[in-house]
């Protein structure tokens, strides 16, 4: 029979919990600025085009961003869902320890523990639609582990009892019933104790079960809305300090945003039967994965020459197609091009706010910037010109895995950073961030 878990590895189990469920909120973070920006896209068009005759048009748009905000707000439900969940489980298995302790724990030391007399606001089975704090269920966990240690205790200070209870009965006390019944209460005690620690592993591995399924599936539509819609510049009014916060974790880690790691990858393939699949939706799903910036070199959005993959060739020419799409969009005035159509709208056009001419200079390297359509802070680490049309660039190094190459675009070298953490756009698109404050 396996040994349970000690306290230490019960609370590193739920610490990993909280990190994939915080995990989750940054998808949702990513998720709530580009949702933003399409809304302020589309009202823009609405007010900008009210003849009806663009009616027809415009709905489209507008039924896209509904099915998006639908999943997302399905996402959001489930994410409620779980945590209520979780919050029910807690509550009555520390319902379930008090009441143990009360009832059969003589020791009135014991009882008055304070981890005992905790009195936590009760689960409401019938309230489907209530948020309940995490806070509130990490206070739960902490407090059943709590008793879990003073049980420990108590059971140690039964079993050094026994031991000398039985030298008694070994010196010739006819007391050997009352030894049997304390092994009897002690194994008892501990088979209590052992209980609790499994229900506690029991609940880490559901609860990781669950956001495991979540954090994929958010990542996964935000792969999906990355695919439809190449947002490729937030207006200047959409981007504000609390956004910015966004990009770190309550912990001061930086957030991972939407990445989709290689495990993940595996296990998105493994649930659709990747392999058995027709070679087109196989083409379908590695493009959203793609899209939402995994760390997989077979799916990887960058310019690096150093990772070779089958995808690479495909993830080049859409390279090619963006570089001159900026290009075009100093020209035309572009703000969102649809990657499935290849001829623009006139829904889509929309004023640019910036210009064309370079603002930077070498004296700029090392300044802090956001770069439009990127979620995330970075350095400059390169301005001048393009290898190939001459034209000014300014390379960038953000500070999340949210780029498109390691400094090198189709062989040249511009700068040096890890791979996917490099950016190389037009001036126009890089903001100082003493600009934004």
């Amino acid at each position: 029979m396996n040994t349970s878990p000690s306290v230490s590895e019960v609370k590193r189990k739920f610490e990993q919990v909280l990190s994939l469920r915080q995990d989750i909120i940054n998808v949702f973070h990513i998720l709530d600025s580009k949702i933003k920006v399409l809304q302020e896209v589309y009202s823009n068009m609405v007010a900008t085009h009210s003849h009806k005759e663009y009616v027809f048009g415009i709905d489209s748009f507008c039924f896209q961003n509904e099915l998006i905000e639908t999943d997302y707000i399905n996402l959001k439900d489930i994410f409620r869902r779980i945590g209520g969940r979780s919050y029910c489980e807690y509550y009555n298995l520390y319902i379930m320890v008090q009441q143990y302790g009360t009832a059969e724990i003589t020791d009135s030391k014991v009882k008055r523990s304070v981890n005992f007399t905790h009195n936590f606001p009760p689960y409401k089975h019938l309230d489907t639609k209530r948020e309940y704090n995490i806070d509130v269920v990490r206070d739960m966990q902490d407090s059943i582990t709590g008793c879990i240690t003073e049980l420990e205790s108590h059971h140690q200070g039964r079993e050094t009892s026994l031991q000398a209870d039985r030298e008694q009965s070994n010196l010739g006390l006819n007391i050997d019933n009352l030894v049997y019944t304390e092994m009897f209460r002690n194994t008892m005690l501990k088979a209590k104790i052992d209980m609790f620690y499994r229900y506690l592993d029991v609940f880490y591995n559901h609860h990781s079960k669950y956001y495991t399924r979540l954090l994929l599936k958010a990542k996964l539509h935000l792969g999906i809305v990355n695919e439809d819609i190449l947002i490729k510049q937030f207006s200047q009014q959409s981007i504000d300090r609390s956004e910015i916060a966004h990009l770190k974790s309550p912990g001061g880690k930086e957030s991972i945003g939407g990445v989709i790691k290689k495990e993940e990858d595996a296990q998105i393939k493994s649930y659709v039967q990747y392999d058995e699949m027709a070679e087109s939706r196989q083409n379908v799903l590695s493009h959203i994965i793609a899209s939402t910036g995994s760390d997989n070199s077979n799916g990887e959005l960058n310019d690096d020459d150093s990772i070779q993959s089958e995808n690479h060739s495909i993830i080049d020419e859409l390279d090619n197609e963006l570089d001159v799409f900026d290009s075009e969009l100093n020209k035309d005035n572009i703000q969102v091009k649809l990657r499935s159509e290849k001829i623009l709208e006139e829904s889509e056009l929309n004023s640019v706010t910036g210009s064309t001419e370079c603002m930077f200079d070498s004296k700029s390297v090392g300044k802090r910037v956001l770069i439009d359509g990127y979620d995330s802070v970075g350095t400059i680490s390169f301005v001048g010109p393009h290898n190939e049309n001459k034209d000014p660039r300014v390379g960038v190094t953000l500070d999340t895995k949210v780029g498109r190459n390691n400094g090198t675009v189709r062989g040249h070298k511009y700068f040096e950073c890890q791979a996917g953490y490099g950016i190389l756009v037009v001036p126009y698109k890089v903001h100082f961030m003493d600009e934004l404050s």
